[in-house]
């Protein structure tokens, strides 16, 4: 739900004009992880399909990671150079979210080889 709330205040702040449909699209997507977590934390035995699903979508965001670090770094250091930091403290906020999947994704994977025995 962080990440959430930081991409929508983030584009909030910005001076850049508004993002197309499809990027708000994608946000949905983002409180899948959070609804998963809530299930697990009601009966974990009875939710356990839950866990690889999680660790499914952790792994995809190293990724997705890559091909925005990709796609946005020349613009970001382009704007960078002429003093507008937006793109540049942006692919420093997903590198942070996704060292923060990474240990949650392993923490499920090994949670749900423990449940799936």
């Amino acid at each position: 739900m962080l990440r959430l709330y930081i991409l929508l205040r983030q584009g909030a702040l910005s001076t850049v004009p508004p993002m197309p449909i499809t990027w708000y699209a994608g946000i949905p997507l983002l409180c899948l992880v959070p609804v998963l977590f809530f299930i697990l934390s009601i009966d974990e035995d009875r939710f356990r399909f839950a866990l690889p699903l999680i660790s499914l979508n952790k792994a995809l965001t190293i990724p997705g990671l890559i091909v925005f670090a990709g796609t946005a770094a020349p613009t970001a250091l382009r704007f960078g150079a002429a003093g507008q930091e937006v793109l540049l403290e942006s692919i420093a906020a997903a590198l942070l979210f996704v060292i923060g999947d990474a240990i949650s994704g392993v923490y499920c994977f090994r949670r749900s080889r423990i449940l799936c025995k």
